[in-house]
């Protein structure tokens, strides 16, 4: 769980292209281009909840995770 920000990880290898925030229902509420090894999230103006996460790579793959907001 987090209540300000959550980091994306771009291993070598992984080739990590963009992260996408959804709700529930399917809305995407964040999404951002991994340029960096690091990428930081702010969700602090998120209400508590939980949330997908869905990380694309540069070969379309997609792998989705939820988040937890406090």
């Amino acid at each position: 769980p987090t209540s300000s920000t959550f980091t994306i990880q771009n291993k070598k290898g992984f080739d990590l292209k963009q992260v996408q925030l959804h709700d529930l229902s399917g809305k995407v509420l964040l999404q951002q281009n991994l340029t960096e090894a690091n990428t930081q999230l702010n969700v602090e103006n998120l209400q508590n909840g939980i949330y997908l996460v869905s990380v694309t790579n540069a070969s379309g793959s997609t792998f989705t995770t939820k988040l937890v907001v406090k």
